[in-house]
């Protein structure tokens, strides 16, 4: 069974369809390059591998991979 970080990291790599290594420190925009229409397009993914609807309040505050991961654990765990 995946771990929420491998399954953070697979959905992100299938939305640029990126071939090099992601760290969960890597800047979705600095260092991945994810655009706002990416970043939709990561948050319905999660939102449908997760069945999690991601508050809209914390799309702001999703910088990195680990974020991501970050709001699904906690939600996870609540």
């Amino acid at each position: 069974m995946k771990t929420t970080e491998e399954k953070v990291i697979e959905i992100v790599r299938s939305v640029k369809e990126i071939k090099y290594p992601i760290t969960t420190d890597m800047s979705l925009t600095d260092d991945l390059f994810l655009d706002s229409l990416d970043m939709l397009m990561v948050i319905n993914a999660i939102e449908s591998e997760f069945s999690y609807e991601v508050d809209m309040g914390e799309v702001g505050k999703i910088k990195t991979v680990q974020d991501i991961i970050e709001i699904l654990e906690a939600e996870i765990h609540k």
